[in-house]
């Protein structure tokens, strides 16, 4: 159902944001979908090997966000409840 709704969207060359995906399932299909980037927003600090996945905590989410160094992104996927 994820896969589906994510393949709906189009993920092509888009940057996205997933929000408190623990483990990188969310993540691998947007890889797999061909998003040019993955950035995981989540409360504990994951560790990810793929050159496309960044992975940030609350608080380094928003100290970039006040630096201006965040970037945009073309799609949000909640995956917590929020």
């Amino acid at each position: 159902m994820v896969r589906d709704l994510l393949l709906e969207a189009d993920l092509t060359n888009k940057s996205v944001l997933v929000i408190g995906s623990e483990q990188s399932w969310v993540e691998a299909i947007c890889i797999y979908l061909v998003a040019a980037s993955v950035t995981t927003l989540e409360y504990g600090e994951i560790e990810s090997q793929h050159p496309k996945i960044k992975t940030m905590t609350p608080a380094v989410f928003r100290s970039a966000y006040q630096d201006r160094t965040l970037g945009q992104f073309d799609m949000i996927v909640p995956f917590s409840p929020l």
